[in-house]
């Protein structure tokens, strides 16, 4: 069903990459799913990203163990503070045995 959203997916170091145009944010919701990222393309930066956050809007990150520098930083300015690179996070509530 439809649901009135417009998406724009974009690779994480395209040159042409913005959030903000004369001043205004393009987007309401930003997804970044490219964890080992060690630079963003455009003039995104963890600043701007910082910035979408503060005025309004949501970003919802994926991260893995080889999560790169850019979204380490964007984690720490949001109170998250990820472990060691190439470390886990395991729910042993719900753990799968067989992996």
């Amino acid at each position: 069903a439809d649901r009135g959203f417009d998406l724009t997916f974009r690779t994480a170091d395209d040159a042409g990459l913005s959030l903000i145009k004369y001043g205004e944010f393009l987007y309401d919701n930003l997804i970044i799913f490219s964890p080992s990222i060690e630079d963003f393309g455009g003039n995104i930066n963890v600043e701007t990203i910082t910035a979408f956050i503060d005025g309004g809007g949501s970003v919802l990150v994926a991260a893995s163990s080889d999560i790169g520098d850019p979204l380490r930083e964007l984690g720490s300015e949001c109170g998250i503070e990820f472990d060691e690179e190439r470390t886990a996070v395991i729910d042993h509530h719900n753990y799968d045995i067989s992996d």
